[in-house]
């Protein structure tokens, strides 16, 4: 598909080891979190398709962790992270509106 997977994979697997870390020592932070989600999500869209079924389930088992990761961040700050746009064309014009919530 396209050579970011190693370099979100990387970040991936970095960022979990951070916080791997912090939940070991009692200091979690919120902002290492939601870098947990972003290269998760990341890693996951540049993911190569899987050949056979030990592959498939390994893709499953990530992505699967990944939708647990998420399910602690609150709508909010999954919106800090991934914005929601709107583009919308009126007359040669091309408007962008950023939504929040």
């Amino acid at each position: 598909m396209n050579n970011k997977y190693p370099l979100y994979l990387s970040a991936s697997i970095r960022v979990l080891k951070e916080r791997q870390q912090e939940q070991e020592s009692n200091n979690e932070r919120k902002d290492t979190l939601l870098r947990v989600v972003f290269y998760g999500i990341k890693s996951s869209i540049y993911m190569p398709e899987s050949i056979n079924y030990e592959q498939a389930l390994t893709e499953f088992q990530s992505i699967s962790a990944i939708k647990d990761i998420i399910a602690m961040v609150t709508p909010n700050e999954f919106m800090r992270v991934f914005p929601i746009k709107k583009v919308i064309s009126m007359a040669r014009k091309i408007i962008t509106q950023q939504w929040s919530i």
